[in-house]
């Protein structure tokens, strides 16, 4: 599939050779963990909205889980039709090795929304759009489904200083908006630009966006228009008044929207890649997308 054409934000295509100013600020830290696969069991599944719930997992193998991130990945793997268990893979020396059935059970990313140490609890939201494998078993969910996880494997760890952030996705990208929205320190002022289905899922998630930071929340509604479609998170980027310094980006949502983002951010706003990370989670039409 083509990359969408947006008038208002399109593509920049920098030729080799042209210089490009870049302003480079509150460096990244990355830290890697050690690969683990675990089994749980649904423990609860809360109704968010009519295309989001929120599964709780408990298992005596999510002791030491760390996610330190809060756009950390782990992978849920889905047992196969007729199965209660999935088929995990092994944690192989230099990562992920075939089980001794051969296949592992179908996967996909999502970001730990919460964990809790003490009762063994890990939180998650899931999205429901269209048909798919993730899709099919969230709409089906009960207590006492048992499910994989896998990592995660690492952490990008953002520093909390920057005094102006911009946050930037749809609804795939809340659980971890959400999660650094907690973290921010009151002196911060954060823009938040997310774009969901209507009106009713503003206000159903609204309550899930809480910050002591001085927050500026706009939310774009697609009103019938297909996720992954629409110009109007590029749009919204463009409109958005950027300091020269002192800022962080970050964003997640269909990749070819975010990739347009991106671009425009670095090469007509010279903001570096270390004050930036803006990261496909999904692709229209692309089953378990990789970036």
């Amino acid at each position: 599939m083509a990359d969408m054409y947006c008038p208002a934000s399109p593509m920049r295509w920098i030729p080799v050779g042209t210089n490009v100013t870049l302003i480079v600020e509150h460096a990244v830290e990355q830290v890697r963990h050690e690969l683990m696969y675990r089994q749980v069991s649904v423990a609860a599944v809360r109704v968010l909205t009519s295309r989001m719930r929120r599964v709780t997992f408990r298992g005596a193998q999510l002791a030491g889980f760390n996610s330190p991130g809060f756009d950390d990945h782990v992978k849920l793997f889905f047992p196969r039709t007729g199965q209660r268990y999935p088929v995990l893979p092994i944690a192989g020396p230099d990562g992920p090795m075939p089980p001794a059935s051969g296949t592992a059970s179908a996967s996909r990313s999502y970001t730990p929304y919460r964990v809790d140490p003490h009762v063994q609890t890990l939180d998650i939201d899931m999205v429901v759009h269209g048909d798919g494998i993730a899709s099919d078993w969230v709409r089906r969910a009960q207590p006492g489904d048992v499910i994989g996880i896998g990592g995660p494997r690492r952490s990008f760890l953002v520093p909390k200083d920057a005094p102006w952030q911009l946050m930037v996705g749809d609804e795939t990208a809340i659980p971890a908006i959400s999660r650094r929205l907690a973290q921010l320190p009151s002196h911060v002022e954060v823009t938040v630009v997310i774009e969901v289905a209507d009106r009713a899922e503003q206000k159903a998630l609204a309550s899930c966006l809480d910050s002591e930071a001085q927050l500026r929340l706009i939310w774009l509604s697609r009103d019938g228009a297909l996720a992954g479609t629409t110009c109007a998170l590029q749009s919204a980027v463009r409109e958005i008044e950027i300091p020269v310094s002192s800022r962080y980006v970050w964003g997640a949502g269909e990749s070819r929207q975010m990739r347009a983002i991106r671009s425009y951010l670095r090469y007509d706003r010279g903001i570096g890649p270390e004050s930036m990370r803006v990261t496909g989670y999904w692709t229209l039409g692309v089953a378990n997308h990789v970036e």
